[in-house]
């Protein structure tokens, strides 16, 4: 089988989609430069340019087959082998565009596993699944319909369910711009869904190339892609706003001490740091009678006693030490995005009073605090040592839940 690739527009615009697919990364808001997962992620969403070039592409060699009757010429001919022929082209130019753009996210040198390779097995199921169905929908239809539907069909499918409810919808079309913080891997549903939805939608295609009567041919191909588009429905429902899980904590990278210290192996270099700032701040708070939980580690899960953080590698000792302390202040309760949560009036007295006792020096970040703060903090500084611990043990509760109001000594709740 012999491809004239002289002949396939797919070379003429195979400049022009690497172009786009620069210009559309460099928009992109990406996720941490050093972790490589969150990179090829990034360079994966790039599909959402190229998969409607190489839809409009596959549509349009579809449609000269079909107008130059290819099929009636020769029909002991292979409708795969066609098919194969008609989309090398195709395939070449987004396969250089799409190695180009995770060529370009991979530049700073991030760590990469194995594992990591899913997503670009998923970008190019994605791309395989619109040309193919493209291609198809171009032999049965003239090209002035085949081409421009393909093309927006094709762009619409992968950035329109990113605006709709429900929100696990958006994972089915294999695009990932939300994948991934240094905490999380990619959720091995978010990779499968948009592999299936591209499975249904050859089948469909084979379908629609068979010599079955028309009628029988597209309600099967219709069934077909419902199908496909049911099973990746069923894999996807049970994603969020992202397509991630809880990483690991088999990436850990720890440090026994006084905290036992555990980061992700990308952030190794600021171990010692952390472990030294963490000291410091228990000693400041065992000072004053508190305690601080005995291992910080940047793992997400249910093990009560952590103290979790999230750190970079260029974290400096004054970031450190604000996402520590930070860390000792409770996140908001699931309660507080259905229900009123009278506790959030001491979060900023709490965090400010931990802030004074057990910061190195008065750092930028506690000048930023509230008026009602500062009056606040202000206040429970004249109580005797006993009576800021029965203070802070008091709002710290109220900040666990949405049925206890704070204790605060100068705001009436």
């Amino acid at each position: 089988m012999s491809f004239d690739f002289r002949r396939s527009p797919a070379i003429v615009l195979a400049p022009p989609m690497v172009l786009v697919t620069f210009f559309f990364l460099s928009g992109a808001a990406g996720g941490p430069a050093y972790y490589g997962l969150s990179q090829l992620a990034q360079a994966a969403s790039a599909v959402a340019v190229i998969a409607p070039i190489c839809a409009g592409l596959a549509a349009w060699e579809g449609a000269r087959l079909r107008r130059g009757g290819v099929a009636r010429l020769a029909p002991a001919r292979c409708e795969g082998r066609l098919l194969l022929r008609a989309l090398v082209p195709t395939s070449v130019a987004a396969a250089v565009a799409l190695t180009f753009g995770f060529g370009v996210m991979l530049l700073s040198g991030p760590s990469l596993r194995a594992s990591d390779s899913v997503v670009v097995l998923m970008a190019a199921g994605v791309l395989a699944g619109h040309a193919v169905l493209a291609y198809a929908a171009g032999r049965r239809l003239p090209a002035l319909m085949a081409v421009p539907g393909a093309v927006v069909l094709s762009w619409l499918w992968i950035v329109y369910p990113i605006a709709v409810s429900p929100l696990w919808v958006r994972h089915m079309t294999g695009y990932l711009s939300t994948c991934c913080d240094a905490s999380d891997r990619l959720a091995p549903a978010a990779a499968l869904a948009p592999l299936l939805l591209s499975a249904g939608a050859i089948l469909a295609s084979a379908i629609l190339l068979s010599s079955v009567a028309p009628a029988i041919r597209r309600l099967a191909a219709a069934l077909a892609l419902a199908a496909g588009f049911a099973v990746a429905a069923l894999v996807a429902s049970g994603l969020g706003v992202a397509p991630t899980v809880a990483r690991g904590t088999a990436d850990l990278v720890c440090r026994d001490g006084t905290p036992r210290v555990c980061l992700w192996t990308e952030h190794r270099g600021v171990l010692p740091r952390v472990q030294a700032t963490a000291s410091a701040i228990g000693s400041r708070l065992r000072a004053h009678g508190l305690t601080t939980p005995p291992v910080v580690t940047e793992a997400r899960g249910r093990h009560s006693g952590a103290w979790r953080v999230g750190v970079t590698p260029t974290a400096s000792e004054l970031d450190i030490e604000r996402i520590l302390l930070q860390a000792l202040v409770p996140s908001l309760p699931a309660c507080a995005r259905l229900h009123a949560y009278p506790g959030y009036a001491a979060f900023g007295a709490v965090a400010l009073w931990l802030a004074e006792l057990a910061a190195h020096d008065v750092p930028p970040y506690i000048e930023g605090a509230t008026p009602e703060d500062r009056r606040e903090v202000a206040a429970v500084g004249k109580l005797a040592p006993p009576a800021q611990r029965a203070w802070y043990s008091e709002n710290l509760a109220a900040l666990q839940t949405c049925e206890r109001p704070p204790q605060l000594l100068t705001v009436k709740l």
